[in-house]
């Protein structure tokens, strides 16, 4: 049976969630209740507020009665008075870092590569890879294959983290499956042609050695 503090923290919530199923959100949350909860950490009123944020106090008052959807930036500085701020996260709540560039991320007429795919680095002459004897790496720009793509990214988080992996199969490259497919095709080969020694007792004979 329901008690009575059950009972109105039911009808509290049903109340509530009447007020806010027209308001502003950001993802899942409504932005009044966001505003109001940061002036009560951060103790303001909304006239403090307001001053501390570059804002008057009627566009404080606007946005907690849900009249006027901030910009972010109105928004950042808004959370800044709470010493909050405001970050990505998916559906498990790590954040999100952004994607960062750097000079060789574009080509020679300055386009960025697609961010979707990984970008291939092409060294220049004479750097680490000569060293050791290997051949200079092809000239792409980005892996097109998206299978081939995220096969590398699969090997990569398994060698990394082996201990969260330890008890699943390593990703293999399709280059791999085949060295695999043929070394397994030559040693089925040599077992084939391997001549069967010829023994110098039957098996009826062996077991009566024994």
């Amino acid at each position: 049976m329901r008690t009575e503090s059950e009972t109105l923290r039911t009808e509290w919530e049903r109340s509530a969630d009447e007020l806010e199923a027209g308001q502003p959100r950001l993802g899942q949350f409504p932005i009044p209740g966001l505003v109001r909860r940061l002036r009560r950490l951060a103790d303001l009123s909304q006239r403090e507020l307001a001053g501390r944020a570059g804002l008057s106090p009627s566009t404080v008052s606007r946005i907690e009665a849900a009249d006027l959807i901030p910009s972010l930036s109105v928004l950042q500085r808004l959370f800044a008075c709470a010493d909050l701020q405001l970050v990505v996260v998916d559906q498990e709540g790590r954040v999100v870092q952004p994607l960062r560039e750097a000079e060789w991320g574009r080509d020679g007429r300055d386009r960025r590569y697609p961010s979707h795919l990984d970008t291939v680095v092409s060294p220049e002459p004479h750097e680490w890879w000569e060293q050791f004897g290997l051949a200079r790496p092809p000239p792409e720009t980005f892996i097109r294959d998206r299978g081939h793509r995220d096969l590398i990214r699969a090997r990569s988080e398994w060698d990394l983290r082996a201990g969260k992996h330890r008890h699943d199969p390593m990703p293999l490259l399709p280059e791999e499956v085949e060295e695999r497919r043929k070394f397994e095709a030559e040693r089925q080969r040599r077992i084939r042609e391997t001549p069967v020694p010829d023994w110098p007792y039957s098996v009826e004979e062996t077991d009566d050695i024994g």
